[in-house]
């Protein structure tokens, strides 16, 4: 059995967000080192401030990284029809579905319309994804990995 095309475009979106918090993390790294740097020359704050500052873009940036290993290693396993990427997506799509929910209760409380769209729009998409993750036919191919014979293919 081939690999569903709706696996290869969540595989494909994972290894996207595993590029972007890539570049978002040298960015917090570098950058907030890079400020610290020019406030401390132009003697605008402490050095102990400044320290702190790159320590904690670079303290960002490390957690970024971290997820962006976790995100192309789940993309991986899902390019691969690995089940245990199927279920770590899931459990991910999950939590990031709850905290869309969440930002979505605050959206419609302080009526911030943009908010609200954005909101509704990641509930869809993760709503869709977890729908589409669990549907037999999908999860029938992470079991077998792949490699369906003729009869179970039935």
């Amino acid at each position: 059995m081939q690999r569903p095309t709706g696996v290869t475009v969540i595989a494909i979106l994972q290894f996207l967000c595993a590029g972007v918090l890539v570049l978002g993390g040298l960015v917090f790294t570098l950058g907030m080192g890079a400020m610290s740097a020019i406030l401390a020359q132009r003697g605008n704050a402490g050095g102990v401030g400044m320290g702190m500052l790159a320590g904690m873009g670079a303290a960002i940036g490390v957690v970024m990284i971290l997820f962006a290993v976790l995100y192309g290693a789940t993309g991986y396993g899902m390019w691969n029809l690995k089940n245990w990427a199927r279920i770590v997506t899931l459990v991910f799509t999950f939590i990031r579905a709850g905290i869309h929910l969440i930002s979505f209760m605050a959206s419609l409380l302080h009526f911030n319309i943009f908010g609200l769209f954005l909101s509704t729009l990641w509930l869809a998409v993760h709503g869709l994804i977890i729908w589409y993750l669990l549907q037999p036919g999908v999860a029938q191919a992470f079991q077998a990995g792949g490699r369906m014979t003729a009869a179970a293919g039935r």
